[in-house]
């Protein structure tokens, strides 16, 4: 069972959508995006925001795509997480935590004497994790929710940061 279809059996055993992440089938791209990125971009599930997740394929396994953050409203558009598995251990805390971090992970390399770092900076903010649905979340995933997502988000932010820039530069 891959991990998408393990969330998707997840969402079916709770009532309503806790993480704002949904798993709709035929999600489209933005059309956006040059041929060449978008290619590359697997879109795998939305918010209510409308912002896209997406694997950027690269030519490594499956389960080794990182994820990218497309934002509905045009930016951020990055990679954020090194592959589904550290998507979906940092989900429970929501997807408006994950953009805040992906936020001040760009305001940190743009002007790092400005601004503290994003471990820094939400080294207390994980209060808001939904625990009343993570134990059923951890089984059904058969994965750990993170303890850190703002260092698993900012070190995947440094590592793919180069195909942070080609997504942006395929912009139309």
């Amino acid at each position: 069972m891959t991990i998408l279809n393990k969330y998707e059996s997840f969402l079916q055993q709770v009532a309503g959508n806790p993480f704002d992440c949904r798993v709709p089938q035929n999600i489209t791209l933005f059309e956006n995006f040059k041929p060449v990125v978008s290619q590359k971009l697997q879109p795998f599930a939305k918010n209510k925001a409308g912002c896209l997740f997406c694997f950027w394929k690269e030519e490594q396994q499956e389960d080794k795509w990182p994820v990218v953050w497309l934002d509905s409203e045009g930016t951020p558009n990055v990679v954020f997480a090194d592959n589904g598995v550290d998507f979906f251990s940092m989900l429970p805390y929501g997807t408006g935590l994950i953009y805040d971090i992906i936020r001040s992970c760009e305001r940190y390399v743009n002007a790092p004497d400005t601004f503290d770092s994003p471990e820094v900076l939400f080294a207390d903010s994980y209060a808001t994790l939904q625990k009343n649905t993570i134990g059923l979340y951890e089984n059904s995933m058969q994965l750990k929710v993170s303890s850190t997502p703002a260092q698993l988000i900012f070190s995947a932010y440094k590592k793919w940061y180069d195909v942070t820039n080609i997504i942006n530069q395929g912009k139309l």
